[in-house]
C-alpha cells in the first residue's frame, strides 16, 4: 500500500523515532490523527490514492470518532460530505471507544464467552464424554471466543 503522505504531518507519536498514522487490514482502514485538519487531509489523500487504482471510499460506511471528545464536535467534511461521529467502533474484533478504555471490549468478550459456554450445556452433563474431551471442547469453543474476540450469532 502506498504511504499516505498527508497523514504523516499530524499522526500520533508511537515511539521516539516512529509515528502511527493509520491501521490497515484487508479492506478496512482506520486513519489516525491528532487534529481534525489532519484527519481531513488524510481522508482526502486516501481518496486520491484509492482513485488512482480504481477504488473509492464508501461514504456511507465512513465514520469519525474522537478520543475523549469535547462537548462541541465540529463537522469533518471531505468531498463535500459530512462524516457521522460515533462513540465506538469494532476494528479487527476489538471494540474501540471514544473514552479510550477497554471495559466495553472486555465486557463484550466475557458475555460472548459466557454465551458460548451456555451453548455447550448438554456436553457438560454427559457422563459418557471424558473430561479430556470436555476440556478440548471448552478450549476450542469458549476460550477462542474470549481471547480472539470471535463474535457469536453474527
Amino acid at each position: 500500500m502506498k504511504k499516505l503522505g498527508a497523514v504523516r504531518t499530524s499522526a500520533l507519536r508511537w515511539t521516539l523515532t516512529s509515528i502511527l498514522s493509520y491501521l490497515a487490514y484487508a479492506d478496512d482502514i482506520c486513519l489516525i490523527s491528532a487534529t481534525q485538519d489532519g484527519i481531513s487531509k488524510a481522508t482526502r489523500e486516501l481518496n486520491k490514492i484509492a482513485s488512482m487504482v480504481g477504488n473509492k471510499i464508501n461514504a456511507e460506511k465512513t465514520k469519525v470518532m474522537r478520543v475523549q471528545p469535547s462537548m462541541e464536535q465540529p463537522p469533518v467534511v471531505t468531498d463535500s460530505l459530512q462524516r457521522e461521529y460515533v462513540e465506538d467502533f469494532r476494528y479487527l474484533g476489538a471494540i474501540v471507544t471514544s473514552t479510550g478504555g477497554a471495559s466495553t471490549d472486555v465486557t463484550t468478550r466475557i458475555r460472548s464467552a459466557g454465551s458460548a459456554y451456555g451453548m455447550l450445556r448438554n456436553i457438560w452433563r454427559f457422563s459418557s464424554i471424558t473430561k479430556k474431551v470436555k476440556v478440548k471442547v471448552f478450549n476450542s469453543n469458549v476460550l477462542s471466543v474470549h481471547f480472539m474476540a470471535v463474535r457469536l450469532g453474527e
